[in-house]
């Protein structure tokens, strides 16, 4: 095994290259025919052989396999078009692809710029991402750029030094993104409208957002202050067309008195939807659906004392919300794969949750397309891999 490991196999390498790792190993050491016979009889006795994914039966179509990248491999898809970074030797970059062609991806990002391109969002017309470039001073500078996903102009909506990009987001017209300011620790949202540079929404002073969505003409975001000692959280809607705020929700009740956090804030057709956390461990996440001109809000789930699971995936379309809950290590035995994060969803006006797929292994970072169909990245394979399903599974 030690030639297996230092001259043979890679990062990279799946089950089955292992095993035609360990047999070259074992022919460089001069292994009778014998001998190499008994350890591939092992393999397959294991069923470690060409063609095993198939016979554990998964569900799923792959869109992408073999990913590099971690949690940097977010896909997001709008329209049946999506987008996802990819290593690039040593340099992130952007891909692009059609859910089930089977056209090769495009590189959308510039190739040999020596440039991290991260963090892509897309509207299905266009994609919109953070560039990471170093620069002579040692700090890197973090650009925001937006273009066609059928190739034209790459254009820089934003460039800076002194703030980090975090979160970007493209719809039709405008992009929007928040950066965190160095100097100040403070967040701040910003918008550019048709390719122009771009510029910070204005708040009240003390104020910070964070978690931006973008949807045709409105934008929506987490406003965050600092009252009486307590950090205070709303989700606000603004409409782009007036410059004026259409729906505002105090989260932690009506005075903000229960300390929540909030994250995965989106849009669907008509409504606005979020995860909120409490911060009392005692109580689970909710799935909270909002009217966008202010008239209510509702729980799609509703985190309880009896149900304690913590959410920390949220995606929907105009017809489906799809969530995962957080994976919890056993403390008194070995993981199994039902620990590992699985995919459920319900109609997006509420119902009860059903698996989306059977798939073993761990199911992450879903991305919402239309109708039911959603893409993750998926590791039953032994291997990280993109993939897509149309419509639940139901039942596992």
């Amino acid at each position: 095994m030690y030639r297996t490991v230092t001259e043979y196999l890679t990062p990279l390498d799946s089950f089955v290259d292992t095993r035609n790792a360990v047999l070259a190993a074992g022919r460089s050491l001069g292994l009778t025919k014998a001998q190499l016979r008994s350890v591939t009889a092992a393999f397959d006795a294991h069923g470690i052989k060409d063609g095993w994914e198939r016979r554990i039966g998964m569900d799923s179509r792959t869109v992408l396999d073999s990913l590099v990248g971690g949690t940097e491999n977010r896909v997001d898809v709008a329209g049946g078009r999506w987008v996802m970074p990819t290593d690039r030797g040593g340099f992130m970059g952007v891909l692009t692809g059609r859910v089930g062609s089977s056209a090769e991806p495009v590189l959308l990002s510039p190739a040999g710029d020596r440039a991290s391109h991260l963090a892509p969002a897309t509207d299905g017309t266009s994609a919109a991402w953070v560039v990471q470039r170093p620069t002579d001073s040692g700090r890197p500078s973090w650009s925001v750029v937006v273009r066609p996903l059928d190739g034209g102009t790459l254009r820089t909506v934003h460039t800076a030094t002194d703030a980090m990009v975090t979160k970007v987001r493209v719809s039709g017209r405008h992009v929007a993104f928040t950066a965190l300011d160095f100097s100040t620790g403070r967040t701040r949202l910003w918008l550019s409208a048709d390719g122009a540079a771009a510029a910070p929404v204005e708040l009240p002073d003390g104020h910070a957002a964070e978690a931006p969505a973008l949807r045709g003409d409105l934008l929506a975001f987490t406003d965050r202050w600092e009252e009486n000692g307590r950090t205070l959280r709303a989700q606000t809607v603004r409409s782009l067309a007036t410059g004026k705020v259409v729906a505002r929700y105090v989260l932690g009740g009506a005075d903000g008195a229960q300390e929540t956090e909030v994250s995965h804030t989106l849009f669907t057709s008509d409504r606005l939807l979020w995860l909120e956390t409490p911060s009392d461990r005692s109580r689970g996440t909710s799935i909270r659906s909002a009217a966008t001109d202010g008239s209510g809000v509702t729980d799609l789930v509703t985190g309880s004392s009896s149900d304690p699971r913590r959410i920390d995936e949220l995606t929907a379309s105009d017809q489906a919300v799809t969530f995962a809950y957080d994976f919890v290590t056993p403390r008194t035995r070995k993981i199994l794969n039902s620990d590992l994060p699985k995919l459920w969803q319900f109609p997006v006006t509420g119902g009860t949750p059903q698996r989306l797929s059977c798939n073993r292994a761990g199911q992450y970072m879903p991305a919402a397309d239309r109708g039911t169909r959603v893409l993750w990245t998926d590791s039953t394979p032994g291997r990280t891999d993109l993939v897509v399903r149309d419509r639940p599974a139901v039942s596992c």
